[in-house]
């Protein structure tokens, strides 16, 4: 049982490096184009989820950053 929590936390403290090291990944809506390709030739446009960055922030980095986005 020990050894269960110990590799938990460690687990846990790479995960929190890992966040401070890379808190974006590609966005899964656009695919990190940053674009939107829409229904129609018409609708092109930027990406509404990531206001065509092409990035979004992990899961877990706005509490490591302190709320920053």
């Amino acid at each position: 049982m020990g050894m269960l929590i110990l590799v938990g936390l460690v687990y846990a403290a790479g995960h929190v490096v890992s966040l401070k090291i890379w808190p974006y990944a590609r966005c899964g809506r656009c695919d990190g184009t940053g674009r939107n390709s829409g229904s129609t030739a018409r609708r092109w446009g930027t990406c509404s989820r990531c206001k065509g960055s092409g990035k979004r922030l992990r899961l877990g980095a706005r509490r490591v950053y302190g709320g920053k986005s």
